[in-house]
């Protein structure tokens, strides 16, 4: 019945994992829409993006894997997009009073903010490492008692260990990103986003494989 249970957990862990390889973004819109500008509906845009921001923000807080730096640096940037939001991009809008006034000031929204191209992957992929922690604790223990009885875990720590290491970097990868460095380098930004993606990906072959040696294992008897 034990054996089962753990089975069963060993399970859950590694469906989590491939629920959250799921909901990451393959790319995200980086340019305005290319409708009428009005002021209503940029005012909208700027709502939008300060809601998104706001809940962005208290998720990113919340995640474990992350370092107390790493998780410093993307709030401090999701913090530096809301002030601007609030401090440039609505007053420009507000100031505006001729069609082409609005349009730039429309599409500043979009160019000076990169919420989705930069803000919500980094999210998506935040969540992604989180779900990744969860494992680990989950995961660990189970592998640790098997050991404990005698079982030869070698294997399945070196690929949980890998696996560590490639959440790690994308942790790295992800936490340096910034509408700045988008607007800068957009091709080298997108780049970044699929290494950390990849190495996450990674990540989840290396679980995928330690699950099924955990299945397999057997322990000495006496």
């Amino acid at each position: 019945m034990k054996t089962t249970s753990l089975r069963i957990a060993a399970a859950t862990t590694v469906a989590g994992l491939v629920f959250a390889a799921g909901v990451v973004p393959a790319g995200a819109s980086t340019s305005a829409p290319v409708a009428s500008y009005t002021k209503a509906k940029c005012n909208q845009a700027i709502n939008e993006r300060l809601f998104i921001l706001d809940i962005s923000e208290q998720r990113i807080n919340n995640v474990r894997r992350l370092t107390a730096e790493q998780k410093a640096a993307q709030i401090a940037g999701i913090d530096a997009v809301q002030a601007h939001l609030i401090n440039v991009n609505r007053p420009a809008l507000d100031a505006a009073t001729t069609r082409s006034a609005i349009r730039a000031a429309c599409q500043a929204i979009y160019t000076d903010n990169r919420v989705y191209a930069v803000v919500i992957p980094q999210l998506f992929a935040s969540v992604r490492i989180d779900e990744f922690g969860n494992a680990f604790e989950k995961f660990d223990p189970m592998v640790a008692e098997k050991k404990a009885a005698g079982a030869d875990t070698a294997a399945i720590e070196a690929l949980v260990t890998s696996a560590k290491g490639h959440v790690d970097t994308a942790a790295a990868l992800v936490s340096g990103i910034t509408p700045d460095s988008f607007n800068a380098d957009p091709t080298g930004t997108r780049a970044k986003f699929q290494q950390a993606t990849d190495e996450l990906n990674a990540a989840l072959g290396d679980m995928l494989r330690a699950i099924v040696a955990y299945r397999d294992l057997t322990v000495p008897t006496a």
